[in-house]
């Protein structure tokens, strides 16, 4: 988790220098020939989401209770008039029911176990090819492709009915704590078919793809 935050930090260093260079050398040039751009986005249907975080194979699922969707802040330089490269920044977080699965009949059921909280961070390299621009860059239409890791927070709670039922001879087969920390790194994804931003300098932004933005997304771009 140390090393996870602390990377994290770095990244964010990064788009800050980043940014304020980008915003230094555009001073003098029209806003739709700034170099960079500082986007922050909220969207929904991230792969975990749809999936609750299951692994083929495993014994237990993950029912969504609350659910934050995906809180977005990336970093964009565009090396030409079509492409851009960059880094983004992704967060979101779960509550719901641990569930597990217990066979029997002909496919088997769950069975409540307890709950969960999962907070998951993302970094991520990316890069964007401009479609086409309408109006003196006013209007530009993108498609996008990133590839970085995933870092998920997890702690599973054993409900005391469940954890009580599970002692033998005095002693509980589950262990001596209640709570267990579930963290996982995977790899993850964006591809971002149909991008639109609208404005001169502080835009309006709406993307459809699917990966760690989501399947939709919609926020604020601001060309430095």
């Amino acid at each position: 988790m140390k090393n996870t935050l602390t990377t994290l930090f770095m990244c964010l260093l990064f788009i800050t220098h980043a940014g304020a260079q980008s915003y230094k050398w555009g001073q003098q040039i029209p806003d739709d020939e700034r170099p960079s751009i500082i986007s922050v986005s909220w969207g929904v249907i991230s792969p975990v989401f749809l999936f609750a975080g299951n692994e083929f194979g495993d014994k237990y699922s993950y029912g969504i209770g609350q659910y934050s969707g995906i809180i977005s802040l990336s970093y964009q330089h565009y090396i030409s008039k079509r492409f851009s490269i960059g880094i983004t920044f992704a967060y979101e977080n779960y509550k719901g029911s641990w569930l597990g699965w217990v066979p029997g009949g002909r496919t088997g059921h769950d069975v409540g176990i307890g709950t969960y909280k999962r907070h998951l961070f993302t970094v991520a390299p990316e890069a964007t090819f401009t479609y086409r621009t309408k109006y003196n860059g006013v209007f530009r239409m993108y498609g996008g492709l990133g590839i970085g890791i995933s870092y998920s927070n997890e702690v599973d709670t054993y409900s005391e009915e469940y954890y009580n039922s599970k002692y033998v001879n005095g002693k509980n087969t589950l262990g001596a704590a209640m709570e267990l920390d579930n963290n996982k790194y995977h790899i993850n994804g964006q591809i971002t078919g149909l991008g639109m931003r609208w404005g001169k300098r502080l835009c309006a932004q709406l993307e459809l793809g699917f990966g760690y933005k989501g399947v939709v997304s919609t926020g604020l771009t601001l060309k430095l």
